[in-house]
């Protein structure tokens, strides 16, 4: 996977290639994980008709355990 642009000559090589989102849980089990994951990945939907995929990152802390999905845009490409 590439991340950026290679031919790029902008001074943000990043931008519009992928959506973030990130979350942290101080202490938590494994649902209450998940379940932030679910929210975070309802939250994407908002952006979903900028077509691109984005990435979500759930971390807690106490163990420390992270969860990383990627969500595919509405037509189903993932980065090229």
């Amino acid at each position: 996977m590439m991340l950026g642009s290679q031919d790029s000559t902008v001074t943000l090589p990043f931008q519009r290639m992928a959506r973030l989102e990130v979350s942290g849980i101080r202490q938590g089990n494994r649902s209450q994980i998940n379940a932030r994951v679910k929210q975070k990945t309802k939250q994407t939907r908002a952006s979903d008709a900028q077509g691109l995929p984005a990435y979500i990152i759930v971390v807690e802390f106490s163990r420390p355990m992270s969860i990383v999905r990627a969500k595919h845009n509405p037509a189903g490409a993932l980065l090229q």
